[in-house]
């Protein structure tokens, strides 16, 4: 049994314990710890948590670790693993699982999960297609055009 601390902020809460969930299926055990207050940091008492872990990874939803850095300014704690995913788009279950499995393994530390555009069924697509998402030549009409904005400011 391996055993994992996952942790992030607020904004990763509902779907690393979706995660926690399958890889529990899996045979691996992982802990969650949410951190709901940045300032002030309660480092001590996060300490007290992570020092008895076994391995620890933080999840984060941006290109530069902005958490891990401002944990390890305040309290000089470094990750074992980090997960970070800056596409624009939110976090999947099976990207923290399969990231998860990956640092487990060894063979990484550094997790970047990337969205699978290409893997979506016909009903997303058609859906991002009749909501101007992904699709350049069908953009939202203008609020205004040019010529009745010219025309109002004639009037005045």
């Amino acid at each position: 049994m391996r055993i994992a601390e996952l942790f992030g902020t607020d904004e990763t809460d509902g779907v690393i314990q979706e995660a926690r969930k399958i890889l529990a299926e899996e045979g691996i055990t992982a802990n969650q710890l949410q951190i709901r207050w940045i300032v002030p940091l309660h480092g001590e008492a996060i300490q007290e948590i992570l020092k008895v872990s076994r391995r620890t990874i933080i999840i984060e939803n941006n290109y530069s670790g902005q958490f891990a850095r401002y944990l390890r300014s305040e309290t000089s704690f470094v990750p074992d693993g980090y997960i970070r995913k800056y596409d624009g788009e939110p976090f999947m279950p099976h990207h923290i699982v399969e990231a998860v499995k990956e640092q487990l393994a060894g063979t990484i530390t550094m997790s970047v999960p990337m969205h699978e555009i290409a893997g979506r069924t016909p009903e997303l697509r058609r859906f991002d297609l009749e909501n101007h998402r992904f699709h350049p030549q069908k953009a939202a009409p203008p609020v205004f055009s040019a010529s009745a904005s010219a025309s109002s400011a004639a009037q005045r």
